[in-house]
């Protein structure tokens, strides 16, 4: 191949590494696991990796992919077209926001910044939800999806970390 395409290509990848990753990642909440009611309660791996992707690199997450990724989960799991796309996009818009009080903080301050967000998700997802399906859904599964991915959150943002030194230190 070519220097020239070879160095475009390698460019081009590295922008697309937030995205590729956070749609790649969205595949793990439709990995069906032999677990009861697994897809109602697995973790939201897609808001972990938008919330990462936002604080650290904000300018490689257009608002566009993550919509189209969001619609692109909600049509594989079968929920209203539009719900995963909104609440990604309200993540994403609150963490811009809010982008200078979480950049370079402490691990714990990136925690629970997520976790105070995750929540926030948590209850507007449980809503969105319950308006779409005209009937209150179930708040322990929002609650138990929740823990889950409070409890997924140091592990996935370290590899996506690795992800972003990585891309970063090959520049």
């Amino acid at each position: 191949m070519n220097t020239v395409v070879q160095q475009r290509l390698d460019k081009w990848l590295r922008i697309a590494a937030p995205l590729l990753s956070i749609l790649l990642i969205s595949f793990l909440g439709l990995i069906n696991l032999p677990f009861p009611n697994y897809t109602t309660i697995a973790p939201a791996y897609t808001l972990i990796a938008v919330y990462c992707w936002t604080v650290w690199r904000p300018d490689l997450v257009p608002y566009l992919g993550v919509f189209a990724i969001g619609v692109f989960e909600d049509f594989l799991r079968g929920t209203p077209i539009g719900a995963a796309s909104l609440l990604l996009l309200l993540t994403q818009l609150f963490v811009r926001s809010q982008r200078r009080f979480l950049f370079g903080r402490t691990f714990d301050t990136f925690w629970v910044g997520f976790a105070l967000i995750a929540v926030a998700v948590a209850l507007l997802e449980w809503i969105v939800m319950s308006i779409a399906y005209g009937t209150p859904v179930a708040a322990t599964a929002a609650i138990f999806r929740y823990l889950l991915t409070i409890a997924v959150f140091p592990v996935l943002s370290v590899l996506l970390l690795r992800l972003l030194r990585s891309v970063q230190h090959h520049s």
